[in-house]
């Protein structure tokens, strides 16, 4: 089952998380990253990108300021930069 439907699981990628790159696959993406908040942010993208390349096929990167939901904690929502490409 692919965890972002449109993106193959063996689809490799860079994402590049508040300025640190790490080289990953989709299916390995989410689940890498030590804070709820990171795998949210970079999920959204990933989903975002899918949608966008509905429209535009040749677009293999996009780079977004993701708003994340962070719970009861003063601020309740944290901004993550996060950029994805497709190798």
């Amino acid at each position: 089952m692919r965890k972002i439907p449109g993106l193959n699981n063996t689809q490799k990628i860079r994402v590049i998380v508040d300025g640190v790159a790490i080289y990953t696959t989709v299916g390995k993406a989410v689940g890498i990253f030590a804070t709820t908040t990171h795998a949210v942010a970079v999920q959204k993208v990933l989903e975002s990108l899918v949608a966008f390349r509905k429209h535009s096929p040749e677009m293999t990167g996009m780079a977004k300021r993701e708003t994340v939901w962070v719970g009861l904690k003063t601020p309740a929502y944290r901004e993550v930069d996060v950029q994805v490409d497709l190798l």
